[in-house]
């Protein structure tokens, strides 16, 4: 009898613990989503700045004399 009980008690803690485990996942999905949009936003806005850097270090070409040949 006693083997029963703890196999009951053992199978009702098994269910617990997966349904907690399902609960916390389902409340944690919108905030993994809302950290993944603001992930691809600061990668645009990085790719974005270092873009502009990178223009920035350019060396600038100055006009050549006409009729020159570059």
């Amino acid at each position: 009898m006693k083997t029963l009980t703890a196999l009951f008690a053992a199978s009702l803690l098994t269910a617990a613990v997966v349904q907690s485990a399902q609960a916390e996942e389902s409340a944690l999905r919108p905030l993994g989503s809302l950290i993944e949009k603001h992930q691809q936003r600061a990668d645009r806005t990085l790719a974005a700045d270092g873009a502009e850097r990178t223009l920035q270090q350019w060396p600038q070409r100055k006009p050549s004399p006409q009729g020159a040949v570059a």
